[in-house]
């Protein structure tokens, strides 16, 4: 690795390294996320490297990603102010990244830049003893908030927090990020420092259903992603329990640890596995129809959904929550009729059916389809990348 890294010294190419604390066994968004932050990174000329903690599933990483970080989790809130005082897997995790660091990256790059977008208390505590423990006249450090830390009982925590880390670093070299407009406006409000937005990277969709046998004359209803309750997990139970005249017209899709099982009259159901490979998930949002996204209010007011926007680029209609961001980016295109109540079950399958064949929403959608693939891109990402670093010089 640290041969690979001899061709940066002294060019002035800026190097983004992101900070992954945990590839979550390829669960979720975390490793295609990055995995796309390098391609933008490439695009604007930036080089991309990881630095992530040892996998028991994702044991082979892309050259640029090093498994150098203490595999001890500290994915732990604090709920009582002792806790602070859990310090030695901090300073352990502190001392593998400021090894990383000073071998591999500060003393060959003229700009380095480092990234989280995933992270708790202890995570930042790490950050700020690894910029005690290097040189830091070229550094940058963006934090991505995805969540409305603001309305967590230990915000005041994340506030002094990034005060302590903008006081380490040169001036303008601490930025605040999110990938939510909604989002921004309230954390700049509680920070009290203005936070860029984002775009969100991991949207390059297939058209490739071979692999699939898709049920005839049935619309393929989607509920993406693990059956958690704030996701909807009720909901999509009472859809399954529902006997209905329109039941017979509808295939249910969803992970198979929610075991849900089909019922005489309802919908036909088809349970996938839990965890899919990038590919596997692609095809099934070609296969679908319709993504269910029943998500909590309160979780989602303004938190982002990647699936949200996947579904849309790929052309698919999503059916969302009112008063969350899903909701919010639907009615910028007049689609408001896609907000739904989900309290009824049979109304709810009677505007499954009508929506999927309504033209209007079709034009509407492709409407939105088309802007969002121009946004929610790889080039849309690097350009708002480049952007912000170049303000911040």
């Amino acid at each position: 690795m640290h041969d690979m890294n001899n061709d940066y010294e002294n060019n002035g190419v800026p190097v983004l390294v992101s900070i992954v604390p945990d590839l979550v066994e390829g669960t979720g968004h975390v490793y295609d996320y990055h995995q796309s932050v390098g391609k933008a990174a490439n695009l604007i000329g930036y080089k991309h490297l990881v630095a992530t903690a040892p996998d028991a599933i994702v044991k082979t990483l892309p050259t640029n990603w090093n498994a150098c970080l203490n595999s001890d989790k500290l994915e732990w809130e604090i709920p009582t102010i002792l806790k602070v005082f859990r310090v030695k897997s901090i300073y352990d995790w502190a001392i593998c990244l400021t090894t990383y660091l000073r071998q591999d990256t500060i003393s060959n790059s003229d700009h380095v830049v480092l990234f989280l977008e995933r992270f708790v208390v202890s995570h930042l505590l790490a950050i700020i003893l690894t910029l005690i423990l290097i040189p830091r006249n070229n550094l940058s450090v963006w934090l991505l908030y995805r969540r409305d830390v603001h309305n967590q009982k230990n915000r005041f925590i994340y506030k002094i927090l990034n005060i302590l880390i903008k006081s380490i670093l040169p001036a303008k070299k601490f930025q605040l990020i999110t990938d939510s407009e909604l989002l921004s406006k309230s954390l700049c409000n509680y920070f009290d420092m203005s936070v860029n937005v984002l775009p969100i990277p991991h949207t390059e969709i297939i058209d490739n259903n071979d692999n699939l046998s898709k049920p005839t004359n049935k619309i393929i209803c989607w509920w993406v992603g693990s059956p958690r309750e704030e996701k909807g997990l009720n909901i999509i139970k009472s859809l399954a329990s529902e006997v209905c005249k329109s039941a017979n017209q509808i295939h249910l899709l969803m992970a198979k640890s929610s075991r849900i099982g089909a019922v005489s009259g309802g919908v036909t159901i088809e349970l996938i596995q839990d965890t899919l490979t990038r590919l596997e998930y692609l095809q099934w949002l070609s296969n679908c129809d319709i993504c269910l996204m029943p998500y909590n209010t309160f979780d989602y007011r303004e938190r982002t959904s990647g699936v949200f926007v996947e579904c849309v680029i790929a052309g698919k209609i999503p059916l969302v929550t009112s008063n969350t961001w899903m909701a919010s980016e639907l009615s910028k295109y007049k689609l408001e009729e896609l907000i739904i109540n989900w309290e009824y079950p049979n109304i709810v399958m009677e505007k499954i059916i009508k929506y999927n064949q309504d033209s209007h929403i079709r034009e509407k959608l492709e409407l939105m389809q088309r802007q969002y693939k121009s946004l929610h891109s790889l080039q849309g990402y690097a350009n708002k990348m480049q952007m912000i670093f170049e303000n911040n010089l």
